[in-house]
Parts: C-alpha cells; sequence; structure tokens
C-alpha cells in the first residue's frame, strides 16, 4: 500500500498551497483581495472540488518501429496546477510551439509541475495551460511507464475570472466572456472528453 487513507493526497495538496502563494505573490495580488493566500482560500480541501490523486500506468510499447509511439496524446490538465512524480522511464514532452516538442526528463528527486486551464483562465493568458503528450521511444518501448500525479482543482463554485492581480490590471482578454465556475469548467471538459472517446471508439 503506498499511503494511508488520505495522507499523500493531503501532503500533496500542502506543496500546491506552497506553490500557490508563490504564483500570487509573483502576480502581486493585492492583499486586500488576499494576498499571497488569494489561491490557497479557493482551493480549500474539505470544500467540493475537483482534485484528484491518480496512480499512472503507460503500458509497454511492443516491438513497434517507429521513432516514437505516442502513449497519451496530446492535451493540458482542467486544474489549476498538476504535480507528477516520475521515476525510472521517461516520456513526458511539453508542447513548446505548433511542431516542437521538448522532453521533460526524469530528475531523481523532483517534482514536475504543469500549469492548468484554471491558472490559464485566471491569468487572462499571462501562465499557459501546459499542453503535454506521453511517448515512449525505442530505447524504452520495452517497459512500462508508472507515474503519480496530483490534479489540485479549485472549489467548484470558485469563479474562473482575471485575478485582482497588479500585474494583469490592463488585462482584458476575458472581457466580454462568460465566467465559468471551476465545477462547470471540468464537467465541460469531462464531457468532451467523453464525447470523443465515444466517436473513436
Amino acid at each position: 500500500m503506498l499511503f494511508n487513507n488520505d495522507e499523500l493526497p493531503q501532503d500533496c495538496h500542502k506543496v500546491c498551497n506552497r506553490i500557490l502563494q508563490a504564483f500570487a505573490i509573483a502576480l502581486e495580488i493585492k492583499k486586500e483581495e488576499g494576498g499571497k493566500h488569494y489561491f490557497e482560500e479557493r482551493h480549500k480541501y474539505d470544500v467540493p472540488c475537483g482534485s484528484i490523486l491518480r496512480l499512472l500506468k503507460y503500458p509497454k510499447g511492443g516491438n513497434s518501429e517507429q521513432d516514437e509511439v505516442i502513449r497519451a496524446g496530446s492535451h493540458s490538465d482542467y486544474g489549476s496546477i498538476t504535480l507528477l512524480f516520475q521515476h525510472g522511464i521517461p516520456g513526458l514532452e511539453v508542447q513548446a510551439s505548433r511542431t516542437n516538442w521538448i522532453s521533460a526528463p526524469c530528475i531523481p528527486g523532483a517534482i514536475l509541475v504543469n500549469v492548468g486551464d484554471q491558472m490559464e483562465f485566471w491569468t487572462g493568458g499571462r501562465f499557459k495551460s501546459t499542453k503535454h503528450r506521453v511517448v515512449f521511444l525505442p530505447e524504452h518501448a520495452q517497459h512500462d511507464r508508472y507515474s503519480i500525479a496530483y490534479f489540485c482543482h479549485a472549489n467548484d463554485q470558485v469563479p474562473l475570472d482575471v485575478i485582482p492581480s497588479m500585474v494583469l490590471e490592463n488585462n482584458d482578454i476575458n472581457q466580454g466572456q462568460k465566467v465559468k465556475t471551476a465545477g462547470e469548467h471540468l464537467q465541460e471538459r469531462l464531457e468532451e472528453t467523453y464525447k470523443f472517446s465515444e466517436t473513436s471508439a
């Protein structure tokens, strides 16, 4: 057993809160609006949200002679940030441009942090939701790949409008658009995923 009850998810959430504090400081959120605790207050662990810990396995790639085998197609994460624990077998790639992918190596003892959709909404696009995929190179095709991901989401009723940041004061990217809540965005993305799976089956 990897962890007892809620211990690992709670620890992951605490790490996320520290990262979210750093984001709030970098974005210069006004003290009267919450300051460094702005995001923390919108990610309460005991309030309904989409946060989830997942244990991931990508099966080995068989005898393919291709340069690389895609195990998980290009996608962004639905939440605010994601913690990814990797070990041994690399394969995660981050999209740097429309045609360029950068390998994210496995660094011993390090946690990889992805920015998700919710953070892109809040910052009006200043922080980009990272598109990524998982591929197997020929030298790793005969090995399963395991990882642990903690997908951190804001509480369901939190609106995804541009935050009160001095860095973003002149940002009008989201003006005129309907403001969704974190829960509504998650539901929309899940429905899109299920529809795509059904049409691809």
